[in-house]
């Protein structure tokens, strides 16, 4: 088995049929926003950039300088998510055509600081 497992012509399928399950990619993102594995993620930035709160108060980040994200609360925003961001629904990262959903900036396992 191991040696089945560990050939360069069955990995490349399996991954191929894996890929194409579009439900567990859904499920196991789904599980990941809904329970991050870490609650606070660190990014540095790449360039002096200011970002603009919801209040409309201006933070002037410097380049190099660490910033923290609480994937947490990213995670079960409504603004991102919805009214239903608490539930457990892998169906939200799935279009009606199959297509996945863009996230960009929401999605912290997977996003740059700068998509935050």
């Amino acid at each position: 088995m191991r040696s089945i497992w560990y050939s360069h012509s069955v990995k490349p399928r399996i991954f191929e049929k894996l890929s194409s399950l579009r439900y567990v990619d859904a499920f196991v993102k789904e599980v990941l926003r809904v329970h991050p594995i870490s609650l606070m993620d660190g990014r540095k930035t790449a360039q002096d950039l200011e970002l603009t709160t919801s209040e409309g108060l201006t933070i002037a980040f410097l380049k190099g300088i660490q910033v923290f994200v609480h994937a947490g609360r990213v995670h079960q925003s409504k603004k991102y998510w919805g009214e239903d961001a608490t539930e457990f629904k892998p169906e939200r990262w799935i279009t009606e055509n199959g297509e996945f959903v863009n996230v960009a900036g929401s999605y912290i396992p997977f996003c740059k600081f700068g998509d935050i």
